[in-house]
């Protein structure tokens, strides 16, 4: 399985990797907070996570509190060991 992670990871940005190993200290984060700890406008955010989330390096869980629903990203737990 190691090699798939490894495969997933080709061709990742330096600003992808950034923001994995952010959401890896952070534990879980909103799009909202990741913006703000990035230091990076969300329509620039946006793309990254899109694309970290098709390569399954970013895994997104959907919380509801009072009917409103939030996307929360984590980092895949099988690339957690290499960030």
């Amino acid at each position: 399985m190691a090699s798939s992670v490894l495969d997933q990871l080709i061709g990742v940005t330096p600003r992808e990797l950034a923001l994995l190993r952010k959401v890896k200290e952070v534990g879980a984060a909103s799009a909202d907070e990741l913006t703000i700890k990035l230091k990076r406008a969300g329509d620039d955010l946006t793309p990254d996570i899109d694309d970290l989330v098709k390569r399954k390096l970013l895994v997104v869980r959907t919380l509801e509190r009072n009917g409103v629903k939030t996307e929360v990203y984590l980092t895949s737990p099988d690339v957690r060991p290499l960030l």
